[in-house]
């Protein structure tokens, strides 16, 4: 069973990647992904931004969550609990239910 499975997982990341023994020693490859659908790449996107290690964080304001991502210094609004146009973005985190 247990082959079976780890065959479908290298079957699945065809294309996409692949599973790795050693990640310290393997080699990493840096490629721009392709456009999907009508929406061309930016002329101005690249693919030499590298590799950075840290911590991503996650938080609740109100009805908004948010993230932080400490490797590159960088904050981002992430998401909503209510819809975005009432949800509240300021207070303690709001009680959600699980739906």
């Amino acid at each position: 069973m247990r082959r079976r499975l780890l065959w479908r997982a290298i079957r699945t990341l065809e294309g996409y990647g692949c599973l790795v023994d050693a990640a310290e020693s393997f080699p990493i490859q840096i490629v721009r992904w392709p456009a999907q659908g009508w929406r061309p790449i930016d002329k101005n996107s690249d693919d030499q931004g590298g590799i950075a290690e840290g911590v991503f964080e996650f938080w609740w304001q109100g009805e908004t969550l948010y993230a932080r991502n400490n490797a590159v210094g960088d904050s981002y609004l992430f998401g909503w609990s209510n819809w975005p146009e009432e949800a509240a973005t300021y207070g303690p985190a709001k009680p959600r239910l699980a739906r």
